[in-house]
């Protein structure tokens, strides 16, 4: 397949393979409607690699009107400045320019009439001025679109280091597209900008004959006799060893530690930048979960629990978008019930049997009336740590409930940071709730 852009380190069968993704996926966000006949994967390779590579340049052409609609398509898209914005995106970069490409493609076959213009002069001069109205239009879209992209890209690599390819994205390069263009993932995932999560080097540890020195200590484990030990004279040796009191090396191993649990209140009084917010805590503590290898649980409740997502095991990139979709298409409204929220986490809990102590952070602005009482006998009945994050005010009862309590008055990435360094140090200091 020959490209409409100079690429001559391209294999032929790359080119068309990249073209045939695009195609499949322009094809997907048409909602099934056949794409006119000028969009094949020749124009959606060229497109991409316009993206992707430094500076693109047209490949010669004889015919000075501009050789086709394929090629007033390409060259619109390179002389226009939006193409210009979006190339920061997009530069050596796979997966951002083959959203950029499905995006600027489908949106210019809305854009563009069926009906294009007449064979004379007059009528190629129209049409082409139509496919660049069409194309500056379809820029603006693929310009948000790759910016999501990006950050979405980015934050699957931070949180899967080393475990997913560029081929893991493709099945979720439509969920993707459709994640910028129909929730609030975009205004969640600013809230996460210049966020550094800190890592946990204070995690528990456990003993464990094999695993990493951490000191020395006293003992009779020949195994991990200190190598000083063997000068020792026979009889001095030996009768340290009868009294288990040999220099050992200390070794140790992470601890396995229970799942977090994360309950958003939805509710109408969290509408606007609380719930952003506190979805923005929610993808902080995922990867929290991941980098500590800990199940994760989340759930929306108003006055009734909504649907649970969880992750649990090695994650994939799917994973992760489903994460996004799910957190980024609830919409705030109704009622408060914490009570009933906290009962259903705690039966979840029991329905998976888990074995460690788990982690539950309640973020919502405590707009509730609470019995201590019933909230004691739902949290040790689990043995659930409670961290409650109040946006805003403050609840009495949640204090006195709570294995940690945190009120929030601004809601910026300096106080998510806070958040999951509460949820980690409560964490590794508490015991079981008792009443």
């Amino acid at each position: 397949m020959k490209l409409l852009v100079k690429a001559p380190s391209i294999p032929s069968f790359v080119a068309e393979y990249q073209g045939e993704l695009i195609v499949k996926l322009v094809g997907k966000l048409l909602g099934g409607s056949a794409p006119p006949e000028w969009m094949d994967p020749q124009l959606a390779a060229s497109i991409y690699y316009a993206f992707y590579l430094p500076i693109p340049i047209l490949e010669s052409d004889e015919d000075p009107s501009g050789g086709g609609i394929k090629k007033i398509i390409l060259r619109s898209v390179i002389e226009d400045a939006g193409f210009w914005r979006v190339k920061p995106q997009t530069v050596v970069d796979r997966i951002t320019s083959l959203v950029a490409s499905a995006s600027l493609l489908e949106r210019i076959i809305r854009n563009l009439p069926k009906q294009r213009g007449r064979s004379s002069a007059e009528g190629k001069a129209e049409e082409t001025d139509l496919v660049r109205r069409a194309v500056s239009a379809a820029l603006q879209q693929a310009e948000s679109d790759s910016k999501i992209a990006k950050s979405i890209e980015s934050l699957i690599n931070s949180s899967l280091i080393g475990n997913t390819s560029e081929l893991a994205f493709e099945d979720v390069l439509e969920t993707i597209l459709n994640l910028a263009r129909k929730t609030d993932v975009s205004r969640v995932l600013e809230k996460l900008e210049g966020v550094k999560i800190p890592a946990n080097f204070a995690r528990k540890t456990e003993r464990f004959t094999k695993g990493w020195i951490e000191g020395v200590e006293l003992g009779g484990d020949l195994e991990r006799v200190h190598p000083s030990q063997l000068s020792l004279p026979d009889e001095v040796f030996y009768l340290l060893y009868a009294e288990s009191r040999l220099l050992l090396y200390k070794r140790v191993f992470m601890a396995h530690e229970g799942p977090l649990y994360v309950l958003l209140d939805k509710s109408g009084s969290m509408s606007g930048n609380k719930i952003d917010w506190a979805r923005a805590v929610a993808i902080a503590l995922f990867q929290t979960a991941l980098r500590e290898g800990r199940s994760f649980y989340v759930r929306f409740f108003d006055a009734m629990p909504h649907n649970l997502l969880s992750v649990i095991g090695r994650p994939r990139p799917r994973d992760i978008v489903s994460l996004l979709e799910y957190l980024g298409t609830v919409k705030a409204g109704g009622g408060t019930d914490i009570t009933r929220a906290l009962a259903v986490a705690a039966s979840d809990i029991e329905a998976n049997k888990v074995k460690k102590n788990p982690d539950v952070i309640l973020i919502t602005d405590g707009e509730d009336r609470l019995s201590e009482s019933i909230l004691n006998g739902i949290l040790s009945r689990s043995k659930i740590n409670l961290h409650t994050v109040m946006i805003g005010g403050d609840n009495k009862s949640l204090r006195s409930v709570s294995s940690s309590y945190m009120s929030v008055a601004r809601l910026t990435g300096r106080e998510v940071v806070r958040v999951v360094e509460m949820v980690e140090k409560t964490s590794r200091a508490a015991q079981p709730h008792k009443p």
